[in-house]
């Protein structure tokens, strides 16, 4: 360990002191000095010269609310506590108990883990990964509130000139017309791949030779691998262009924490959507769901309707099947 690092680890280890006071008086924790609608500003007596408790202040409620913005002053002992205007506005007593819960923490951890946890180059970088808007993380693999934070959206839902503005960016929620392949490319895929090539070439080959027996059958094998081929992905085309031309619907959307009904093509990204039994009109991460059950046979093959959870975050690689906190374009709520 060099000296510097056996230094830093013993301060970080020391019991933090809490803030002197006369005898017979409680110590002052912290007070709410300035309160707007989406700006608090708390004074903290213990934070004033100490970096350290800056530094596991911010990551904490960094950790517990991914959505506020944080600045922490150790001259004055002041934080500021801001959140945009795409997110609910500030609580007294969501702060009040935030800030309270730390300190409570923070004060009786003689050990410092804290303090380490705060100071840990991995922590840091996580932290900073989730204020990044975790771009590279798929929606199944993130929490219902950092897909919030992600889309810059709330549960309040957007505002219009949001809407408009991201219209006019991404387009609307429509599918381009596809252009389902016709009959005969549907063939020429079957016949033109490299197994049949190969049988074909054996054929060819049993023909020079004689053996007209194994020409036939090789021809039948040919013949039927192409035909459920064709069969196969002739559903499977029928399928995408079907999706592509659901009957326009309306649906009850959250917009400026009221509801109201759009069009499915008015749907844009970070749009909160109230769900009823019938056609999903998007791709969509849920954020509420109790007993909801969806028929993915389109999508999947599944015969029977699966149950989804709002609250699973599974791993990025999970197969589409069972992926439990997604809905997708073209399934269908059964309940």
């Amino acid at each position: 360990m060099k000296p510097q690092d056996d230094v830093q680890g013993r301060a970080v280890a020391q019991k933090r002191k809490s803030p002197r006071t006369k005898a017979g008086k409680q110590p002052v924790l912290f007070q709410i000095k300035h309160q707007l609608e989406r700006r608090i500003r708390v004074h903290i007596p213990s934070l004033k010269g100490d970096n350290i408790a800056k530094a596991a202040l911010i990551y904490h409620l960094n950790d517990q609310h991914p959505s506020w913005r944080l600045r922490a002053n150790t001259k004055t002992g002041s934080l500021t506590i801001e959140v945009d205007d795409r997110f609910p506005p500030l609580k007294f007593t969501q702060v009040r108990d935030a800030v309270q819960n730390f300190l409570q923490q923070f004060l009786n951890d003689p050990d410092g883990h804290i303090a380490r946890r705060a100071l840990d180059p991995r922590g840091e970088k996580a932290a900073l990964r989730r204020q990044q808007g975790l771009q590279e993380t798929p929606w199944w693999s993130l929490s219902a509130e950092e897909c919030l934070i992600k889309l810059k959206s709330s549960q309040e839902g957007l505002n219009e000139q949001e809407v408009d503005r991201r219209l006019l960016k991404y387009g609307s929620n429509q599918i381009a017309q596809y252009q389902r392949p016709s009959a005969i490319e549907l063939i020429y895929r079957q016949l033109a791949n490299s197994q049949t090539v190969m049988l074909t070439g054996s054929a060819a080959l049993s023909a020079l030779t004689g053996g007209f027996f194994d020409v036939a059958m090789i021809g039948g094998v040919v013949t039927l691998n192409s035909i459920i081929g064709y069969v196969s992905e002739n559903h499977a085309e029928s399928v995408i262009s079907s999706i592509g031309r659901l009957p326009p619907q309306v649906f009850k959307v959250i917009r400026q924490g009221k509801s109201c009904l759009v069009p499915d093509s008015k749907l844009t990204l970070g749009d909160i959507v109230i769900l009823e039994c019938g056609l999903v009109p998007a791709d969509m991460r849920l954020i509420k769901a109790k007993r909801l059950q969806v028929d993915e046979s389109a999508l999947t093959g599944e015969s029977m309707p699966v149950e989804k959870n709002a609250d699973h975050t599974i791993p990025e690689n999970t197969v589409l099947a069972e992926r439990d906190s997604m809905i997708y374009r073209g399934t269908i709520i059964t309940s």
